[in-house]
């Protein structure tokens, strides 16, 4: 069992494990059976309900145990229900669709499906996260039976109070290091020590330090019911009582983990990446909206630019914005990366000729696929201009705004919809990518579980397991925010002006003032 503290590194650990992302330092080793080539991991990461393809029942378990979806079919009362009816989805049939499940039967739905057929070692990220006390000891049973059945499983959990009891050893993380190895009972008897270091401790062990600083017995792994024998027993004695049976079979100190597979955790320097820079510190004191106003006017003069002369300006006036605005790197590389793939698809469609029955013979036009690479330039230009856009800029300075600039011109209740739906449209702008790069995380996660490698001809035919449930993500994530500005009366009151920082006009202002001019000049002229 993984603990520690918000930040502490345990997903990033768990993530290396699985294969998902490469540590950057020390090196992972895992100790396989004797004649195993492989070790095949399950891997559930914080909210797993991530992981559904937005389809039916029957065909999300034939997709995770690479079955044909007849075969799942046929076979549903006899095997998956049996796998089901342990998280109360007993009831479920083929045909009906997870996606429109609440979202604690969504993630019970996924860990019936995981354990279904699990790997040699399960990781587990937050399992017991949004579900109920009943469901909770219920998914906490299953992985401790497939523990029994000689499968190894590291679980990062919060739930500590629950979960103590059964586990066979405790790994504790502080900012990206191990900090305790050792039995449960050894974790209670170290709390004091544990709780200098930042790791968080269950209650039950907080309620036993703080009756021991008080002068009550020897902290260590008690029930509640254990814990009251221990209060009412006489002084005598107290210290020799031990905690429960449980607790008595497991010795302080460490442990080896349960058959079948184990790694040297603590071989591994999980060092935790640097932070990336403060958005204030990488944008400097920019005045918003004039950056906001710059930038949307020469990403109108990049629209209208359809000449290769007029595509080179704009890219060196994007660079040279991009290093004026300190624009992260990463990011930067990343959205590049993105339009680099979208290019190269567009041009290889563009450019192919597929023959019969189409055409006479199978080519490919060079000159097309230039022309639309050379039409396709300006994307690049306003995916990198976006970033700098709604940078220090939120949905709602943006709509205070649009509210202040149509104050004298516009009625009060269309200049109220062109300001909220401003706000929502900066709003699912970032939105659409965070959802995008998560689904992508899901599907590379999916493909881990199965065994299979992410590949560029899988990634373009299994693009539909990403898109749909990327829409269904989309079409909630509007209807939540929908909710909550209707929750809150938004529609019905302006923007918060108080919201728009000081109108003071500095050096630097200027300066991407200027430089958004001259490229705006130099657009035109190129037309």
């Amino acid at each position: 069992m993984l603990v520690g503290h918000n930040g502490s590194g345990k997903s990033t650990l768990l993530d290396a494990l699985a294969g998902v992302s490469q540590p950057v330092a020390g090196e992972i080793r895992y100790r396989a059976p004797a004649g195993a080539t492989d070790v095949r991991r399950t891997y559930l990461p914080q909210a797993p309900e991530r992981l559904l393809i937005a389809t039916s029942a029957a065909d999300e378990f034939a997709a995770s145990l690479r079955m044909p979806s007849a075969d799942v079919r046929r076979g549903w009362g006899e095997w998956v229900v049996p796998r089901l009816a342990p998280f109360g989805l007993g009831h479920l049939q083929p045909d009906d669709l997870p996606s429109r499940m609440s979202t604690g039967m969504q993630r019970k739905f996924v860990y019936a499906m995981a354990l279904a057929r699990p790997g040699e070692v399960l990781l587990c990220d937050e399992p017991t996260s949004g579900l109920d006390a009943p469901s909770r000891a219920e998914l906490l049973a299953e992985i401790a039976r497939f523990v029994q059945q000689g499968g190894l499983a590291i679980t990062a959990l919060h739930d500590l109070d629950e979960a103590l009891f059964s586990a066979t050893r405790v790994l504790a993380l502080a900012h990206g290091r191990l900090v305790f190895d050792g039995t449960p009972q050894a974790f209670a008897e170290s709390a004091a020590a544990l709780e200098r270091d930042g790791v968080p401790l269950p209650p039950s062990v907080r309620l036993a330090l703080a009756i021991a600083s008080a002068g009550g017995p020897k902290p260590g792994l008690c029930r509640p019911e254990d814990l009251a024998a221990r209060l009412l027993a006489s002084p005598a004695v107290q210290d020799g009582v031990r905690c429960s049976e449980e607790a008595l079979s497991q010795e302080a100190g460490p442990v080896p983990a349960a058959a079948g597979a184990s790694s040297d955790l603590a071989s591994a320097s999980m060092d935790m990446p640097p932070p990336e820079a403060s958005a204030e510190s990488r944008v400097g004191a920019f005045h918003p909206a004039l950056r906001w106003l710059s930038l949307t006017a020469i990403t109108i003069a990049i629209a209208l630019v359809h000449r290769p002369a007029g595509d080179l300006v704009a890219v060196l006036a994007t660079l040279a914005l991009l290093a004026a605005l300190r624009a992260p790197l990463r990011t930067s590389l990343r959205l590049t990366w993105t339009w680099v793939s979208f290019a190269a698809l567009a041009c290889a469609v563009s450019g192919l000729q597929l023959g019969p029955p189409f055409h006479a013979l199978w080519a490919f036009h060079a000159a097309t696929a230039k022309h639309t690479l050379l039409e396709v330039v300006p994307y690049w230009c306003f995916l990198q201009i976006g970033q700098l856009a709604l940078a220090r800029f939120s949905s709602l300075q943006f709509a205070a705004l649009v509210d202040g600039a149509l104050s004298r011109v516009v009625p009060h209740r269309q200049r109220l919809l062109a300001s909220w739906f401003g706000a929502l449209v900066t709003r699912f702008i970032p939105a659409v990518e965070v959802i995008y790069r998560e689904q992508w995380y899901a599907y590379r996660v999916r493909l881990q579980n199965t065994g299979r490698l992410l590949s560029t001809s899988r990634a373009l035919v299994d693009v539909a397991n990403v898109i749909a449930p990327f829409v269904i993500r989309m079409l909630r994530f509007g209807e939540t925010t929908a909710d909550a500005m209707e929750a809150r009366r938004l529609f019905e009151v302006p923007p918060p002006s108080a919201l728009l920082p000081e109108w003071r006009v500095r050096g630097r202002d200027l300066g991407v003032m200027a430089m958004a001019l001259v490229s705006i000049a130099l657009l035109v002229w190129t037309r």
